[in-house]
């Protein structure tokens, strides 16, 4: 007798139910987007025992007849696909029509649906895996109610990989989110063990959804971004760089109104705001994408999260370039509001509320002054026919006056962005790199950095350094950068190598970058460093007329801004 046999229906069945329904969370994703393709404007969603007990979703959209209602529980019944070639035109949620056989096959399901032409609803109560089927008549409103009780309750093994109830919903709430984003239209009602837990409006716009869920402080820091053509669009809302979280939770992506993952969407984002969000801080992003059908594969995942792109490469660089070009200078210096609530580093807001006052006093002045206290200088000076002014406190923020808004400069900062801008355009050139030392340094290196040293040593030598083996674990230094003027060379070397060792999963594409951020970081002055007059003059220049990123090369803020309206509400002048 052969070893290959057929599987049962019974059997089949519950595999497939493993690769849609993992989880109460995917049960309600199918359920919902079946409400979705009936036209509905209202979906209640209501949960016991967090799904595990019993899920109902109950919309108002056209219904099914008996017949319809009867087959859609059938294995591969479906009212979107006719012939293989529909196969690449899905333009709908759902259609495959396992998803409910599915659902049906790992738990005891309830379905009341009614059409507008129908003078009764029909009730299928459906039991032991489809098999058993109950009909009965029942008045009901226009529109489906699907319930689904005891999930997984003949399949146990998967019941007991479920989660706890508190994260099943999570997985829950996220689900909606998704769904809600794409759907601003629709209303959406989740009951939780009876007590109503969620409640989404009919929003007008995908922007008044966004703020519905996340908090309509979040609208003034949000920028539009669109581009494309019919065949592929790029549209969605971006955070402005000094909004941003610690996760990257906030980076929603949508294909023709479907939530979907990609594999390098996540990196598209950091790309795209690279250099301007310090590291371990994530952009928030809604990225809505509009695609033909026969440019996407959404069969890749069976429960149609992840697509496959037909030109992935071109999917990446329409995002960052679409992103990249709304990101303009003056949105990169973030606003402080409500220092109260100290949304800026800890120590400024109160020096800044100490200082403010003295400033406003000198708001109007017009002659040259040069007042030096101890905590405070303030200075003003003329510069290309306009009145500059601006004063230093802690010899680390320069407070700058224009037109109704202050803007507070971090003097390392701005340096820091200041000279790795100029180094980059002197690698560029590839000329003179390197100066010669007098006399050779000579370093002592633990074995482990000797190891990360022979590692990178090509793109160390291009960027000017020039050194040899020394025998040991010793290396010689001859030549350093001529682009940098540092005071130590020894320890700016032996600076490169640690951030080397400490970033191990650097590619070489970025190494350059990564060198040189090093380079720049260890040139700069430092906080409390006492800068001369002129020296500040030209640091500002440098950076607010010269530069198009205020941050850092690492992310942090080098310019902040604070309004005169924000100013006054501290003073109860309005």
């Amino acid at each position: 007798m052969g070893k290959i046999v057929l599987l049962p229906p019974e059997v089949y069945n519950r595999i497939a139910a493993g690769e849609v329904i993992e989880n109460p969370a995917s049960v309600i994703k199918e359920l919902i987007e079946n409400s979705l393709d009936a036209n509905s404007s209202e979906i209640i969603i209501k949960i016991k025992d967090a799904g595990k007990k019993e899920i109902s979703v109950t919309d108002n959209g056209e219904g099914m007849t008996e017949e319809d209602a009867l087959l859609a529980i059938k294995k591969h019944s479906t009212s979107k696909i006719k012939k293989v070639e529909d196969l690449e035109n899905i333009e709908t949620y759902g259609f495959r029509g396992e998803a409910l056989s599915s659902i049906v096959s790992v738990s005891r399901t309830e379905i009341i649906t009614r059409q507008k032409s129908m003078d009764s609803a029909v009730r299928l109560v459906i039991e032991n895996s489809g098999k058993k089927v109950n009909k009965f008549y029942i008045q009901s409103k226009v529109g489906t109610t699907i319930k689904v009780l005891s999930l997984f309750y003949n399949t146990p093994a998967r019941l007991k990989f479920l989660k706890s109830n508190n994260t099943e919903l999570k997985y829950i709430k996220q689900t909606l989110t998704s769904i809600a984003l794409t759907n601003p239209q629709i209303k959406f009602e989740v009951y939780n063990d009876e007590n109503r837990d969620i409640m989404f409006y009919q929003q007008e716009n995908i922007l008044n959804r966004i703020c519905e869920i996340f908090g309509e402080e979040l609208r003034e820091d949000l920028i539009y971004i669109e581009s494309g053509d019919n065949y592929f669009k790029v549209q969605g809302y971006i955070s402005k760089p000094a909004v941003n979280r610690p996760t990257r939770n906030f980076q929603y992506l949508f294909l023709n109104n479907r939530p979907i993952t990609a594999k390098y969407f996540n990196f598209w984002i950091s790309e795209a705001y690279k250099d301007l969000i310090i590291k371990g801080r994530f952009p928030i992003a809604f990225i809505y994408l509009t695609a033909a059908p026969d440019f996407v594969d959404i069969n890749v995942h069976p429960s149609k999260k992840e697509v496959r792109f037909l030109n992935e490469y071109f999917v990446g660089n329409k995002i960052i370039k679409t992103i990249k070009s709304n990101l303009t200078p003056e949105i990169g210096i973030p606003t402080l509001k409500n220092l109260n609530e100290k949304r800026i580093e800890e120590g400024i807001a109160d020096s800044i509320k100490n200082s403010i006052s003295k400033f406003l006093e000198s708001e109007n002045e017009t002659e040259l002054t040069n007042h030096k206290t101890a905590s405070l200088n303030y200075e003003q000076t003329v510069s290309a026919n306009k009145t500059l002014n601006f004063f230093t406190l802690f010899n680390t923020y320069i407070f700058i006056q224009k037109d109704d808004e202050v803007l507070i400069i971090d003097q390392h900062a701005a340096h820091e962005r200041v000279i790795y801008e100029r180094l980059k355009k002197e690698i560029e050139k590839e000329e003179n790199l390197t100066q010669n030392l007098l006399l050779p340094i000579n370093l002592n290196l633990s074995p482990v950095e000797l190891e990360v040293l022979k590692k990178h040593q090509d793109i160390l030598r291009k960027l000017g350094f020039v050194f040899e083996d020394f025998g040991g674990n010793s290396v010689a230094i001859y030549g350093v950068p001529s682009y940098i003027r540092h005071k130590d060379d020894k320890n700016l070397f032996k600076d490169i190598i640690a951030d080397l060792m400490a970033n191990k999963k650097i590619d070489k594409l970025n190494l350059k970058e990564e060198v040189l951020k090093t380079i720049s970081c260890k040139s700069a002055i430092k906080a409390g460093d006492y800068l001369s007059y002129e020296e500040k003059e030209i640091l500002i220049k440098d950076l607010l007329e010269k530069e198009e990123r205020y941050t850092c090369p690492h992310g942090r803020p080098a310019v902040v801004k604070l309004s005169k309206k924000e100013i006054e509400k501290w003073f109860a002048r309005k």
